[in-house]
């Protein structure tokens, strides 16, 4: 074998080595990553993420108010006395007779007359019981704003077009998009702030040091469908410490089509 053959091998077998060196690295890095938790680090298989929505559980708290209501134990009507029975006599009727032997009926002269007794007392009537006057309860408050309850929760809940926007209209989210800067510049949520995940990945600080103005609910969008960054986003926000995290599931294209407010270029625009 000639010297530029030799060369040539080693080099290719050089090429290699860096190459499964840079693998192994990487899949260890990434081993390690996920060992720390399934939210962290690449699926070694790409399964569907699936999150609890917001829809779902408000509609399992009105199922459980529901039932619980229709379970009510109601007490039963007191018994009515049955006016057709008998009415026992008294065993003992001497003391009676004897009230009736003595007693004596006066006549005039205020004299009484021998044998005769008092006519039986006339039967007791009582007054007709007055109607019961129907009671008015107390008229109930006006209902609160329609604005969907968000838990404090260890993982993101997904919530749809209309819970997003009552909650936006509200003025109580801090929207997060996290696409890349030419997607959000090419157009997103007016108000929005943009947080390429790719960014989060590198650096998991860059959660930490999000602004959220007061507002307690941060809703992660990106372009909808199997977009997994706003996901991925969201779950970096609840490492970071935030409790109240949504994952709005259609993305920027349902809100855009749906006439909400957007905003061009790399100005975070207006927001309620």
């Amino acid at each position: 074998m000639s010297v530029p053959d030799e060369q040539g091998s080693k080099l290719w077998l050089g090429i290699i080595g860096i190459v499964l060196v840079g693998l192994a690295l990487g899949a260890g890095h990434n081993a390690m990553q996920r060992a720390a938790g399934p939210r962290h680090g690449l699926a070694w298989i790409k399964r569907e993420v699936k999150l609890m929505s917001l829809e779902g559980l408000a509609e399992a708290a009105t199922s459980d108010s529901t039932r619980a209501d229709s379970g009510a134990v109601t007490s039963a009507p007191p018994a009515v006395a049955d006016s057709t029975a008998p009415v026992a006599a008294s065993r003992d009727t001497s003391h009676t007779k004897a009230i009736a032997k003595g007693a004596k009926l006066t006549t005039k002269g205020g004299k009484p007359t021998p044998g005769a007794t008092n006519p039986p007392a006339a039967a007791a009537t009582t007054a007709p019981a007055k109607p019961a006057v129907p009671t008015t309860s107390a008229p109930t408050p006006a209902a609160a704003a329609d604005i969907p309850t968000v838990p404090d929760t260890r993982e993101p809940l997904e919530a749809h077009l209309a819970s997003i926007r009552k909650l936006y209209d509200a003025g109580v989210t801090t929207i997060v998009d996290a696409r890349s800067p030419e997607e959000y510049a090419e157009g997103h949520i007016a108000g929005a702030v943009n947080m390429p995940f790719d960014e989060v990945f590198k650096d998991p600080d860059k959660v930490k040091a999000l602004v959220t103005h007061g507002r307690p609910i941060i809703v992660t969008y990106c372009g909808g469908g199997d977009c997994d960054l706003s996901r991925n986003l969201a779950f970096s926000l609840i490492d970071a410490g935030h409790k109240k995290v949504l994952v709005f599931l259609e993305g920027y294209p349902a809100w855009k089509d749906s006439g909400a407010p957007v905003t061009i270029g790399t100005a975070v625009g207006t927001a309620p």
